[in-house]
């Protein structure tokens, strides 16, 4: 699923969060990528391909040529996003690097290694964002990490294998099981355990 980083156009259009384009360049860059003109895919190579590789190397543990290729799937799969009209302006230097992230933490599942999600600030400022601006309501933001850091260490880790990995109820079981665990073991305890977590974020906001 793609993001829309366009929910507050006013706060949303700033240059530098875009890989230096206005909202205009960018729109008329799309046309032309259409059309067969590569020239946007380059503007994203040479503005964000290095910043990214760096931030899944230095900040997600990924090996360097991990890094380099997981990047590289993401500015391909960026391309077809643009080109199937799914990427608005708004933060796209942001969306670019979460859905690298993403890639990363699945390609950890999928290589049999728990995908695991720091708390720390850092993190949180992926995408350089600005603390006093963006198209987020800050203060639900803020309230959204402190939940996530008070969930305990079962419930975050399911709501992270299931909403964020999208891995299923079945497969988190197996997982689970393949490590040596005692509880959340089967489909139904998973499912449970998963209702009880979003209760626990809806009380905790």
């Amino acid at each position: 699923m793609i993001v829309d980083f366009m929910e507050n156009p006013a706060a949303a259009s700033d240059p530098a969060k875009n890989f230096g384009l206005s909202p205009e360049e960018f729109l008329r860059l799309c046309k032309n990528l259409e059309n067969g003109d590569e020239n946007l895919v380059e503007v994203i190579f040479k503005s964000h391909f290095e910043a990214c590789r760096k931030f899944l190397s230095r900040k997600m543990g990924a090996t360097s040529d991990v890094a380099y290729d997981l990047t590289k799937d993401t500015l391909l799969k960026f391309r077809k996003n643009l080109l199937a009209g799914k990427i608005r302006y708004g933060n796209l230097a942001a969306l670019f690097t979460l859905d690298a992230r993403n890639s990363f933490l699945k390609w950890q599942s999928k290589m049999g290694k728990n995908p695991s999600v720091p708390l720390d600030e850092s993190f949180h400022n992926i995408a350089d964002e600005p603390e006093n601006e963006g198209p987020y309501d800050l203060e639900l933001l803020n309230r959204l990490k402190n939940a996530l850091k008070n969930l305990g260490t079962d419930c975050f880790e399911l709501i992270n294998w299931h909403y964020y990995l999208d891995l299923s109820q079945r497969l988190i079981a197996e997982k689970r099981i393949g490590r040596g665990d005692s509880k959340f073991i089967n489909e139904d305890s998973v499912k449970t355990k998963l209702a009880e977590c979003r209760k626990k974020i809806k009380n905790l906001l």
